[in-house]
């Protein structure tokens, strides 16, 4: 039988470690969204880590009360979900540090 949530299963399969693991990849790609949206990045960038940490966030509610996960196709929409918000951040994050080393080498 299933735990019917993606939490409990997580849980009972990996244990607290993968548990941990699973929280602390939400935590960063939060982290890293709200780093975008709250930035001087564009609005089509801002747009992009919205939307998918929306879709992130939908299927991560979702799957507390069931465990679609474990389907491939929703499995991998949540691995593109992940992957297109790192490489949306990514790039923000390397423009703001190249900024930030202009600047500094720019100063006498």
């Amino acid at each position: 039988l299933s735990a019917y949530s993606i939490f409990l299963e997580i849980w009972a399969e990996q244990g607290l470690f993968g548990l941990l693991a699973f929280l602390l990849l939400w935590l960063v790609m939060a982290l890293r969204a709200a780093g975008v949206l709250f930035t001087r990045a564009t609005l089509t960038t801002q747009l992009w880590a919205g939307t998918l940490i929306v879709g992130l966030a939908s299927s991560t509610v979702y799957g507390l009360f069931d465990t679609i996960w474990y389907r491939p196709s929703v499995n991998t929409l949540f691995w593109f979900l992940v992957a297109g918000l790192a490489q949306v951040t990514t790039d923000v994050f390397a423009q703001t540090a190249a900024d930030v080393a202009g600047k500094t080498e720019a100063a006498p």
